[in-house]
């Protein structure tokens, strides 16, 4: 994909990442209580079906403690 980007569309830079963990960043980039975001802390991403519980941690998601709740 990163190849296709560069190659076929010129993009000048490419950066890719798991939408947990964008969530987290831009919430706190939006609550304008400070001008940087700390990577780490816990998204609860609500849904129709399920309830998924993520804990981030300097941008990774830590795979082994997702909890997935079935509504």
């Amino acid at each position: 994909m990163g190849e296709i980007m560069f190659e076929m569309f010129n993009v000048p830079g490419l950066y890719i990442v798991v939408n947990y963990v964008l969530a987290l960043v831009v919430g706190y980039t939006t609550s304008k209580v400070c001008d940087w975001f700390p990577s780490t802390g816990v998204v609860a991403d609500v849904g129709d079906r399920a309830t998924h519980i993520l804990p981030v941690a300097d941008g990774y998601v830590i795979g082994s403690s997702i909890n997935s709740i079935l509504i």
